[in-house]
């Protein structure tokens, strides 16, 4: 079962709990300034590369549902080699709803609320909003779906 909770709720109850297992937030036009309008930092080099990665993914692909707009979706998969430690986003998918709105589907293994959260929430948010402006869709929402957000590494 998934748990839903509000983006407000999320830092008392990791912080109670330390963990928190199948979980799920929705992202919207309305959480911006939470993530928009301060300086948010990357943990890490990887997360700044995996960033741009997922940029350049959708970037070299989205002409596809420019293109073809009866398509509906996109949806791009990291893989990694067996030698390199994989990281935390699984699966990012752009898909139109039958109101025309743009919205993104972001599965994660795992999520480190300290350390990546707010850069992460950013950058999905970031991706759908250059991305609905680019196909002139309707800015939609976030979804995001967590196997285990958690204060430290498990």
């Amino acid at each position: 079962m998934v748990q839903e909770f509000e983006l407000q709720e999320i830092d008392s109850i990791v912080k109670e709990y330390k963990r928190l297992k199948n979980f799920s937030l929705v992202l919207t036009a309305k959480d911006k300034p939470m993530f928009f309008y301060d300086y948010v930092p990357n943990n890490t080099n990887e997360d700044f590369d995996e960033r741009a990665w997922y940029f350049e993914q959708f970037s070299k692909n989205i002409k596809r549902l420019y293109d073809n707009k009866k398509c509906r979706q996109l949806c791009v998969v990291r893989a990694y080699p067996e030698t390199t430690l994989a990281q935390c986003i699984s699966m990012m998918h752009l898909w139109v709803d039958c109101e025309g709105k743009l919205n993104l589907f972001v599965y994660m293994r795992s999520w480190n609320y300290l350390k990546n959260f707010d850069y992460d929430c950013q950058t999905f948010l970031l991706l759908l909003e250059t991305f609905s402006k680019m196909l002139q869709f309707i800015e939609g929402k976030v979804e995001v779906t967590c196997n285990d957000l958690h204060l430290q590494p498990f």
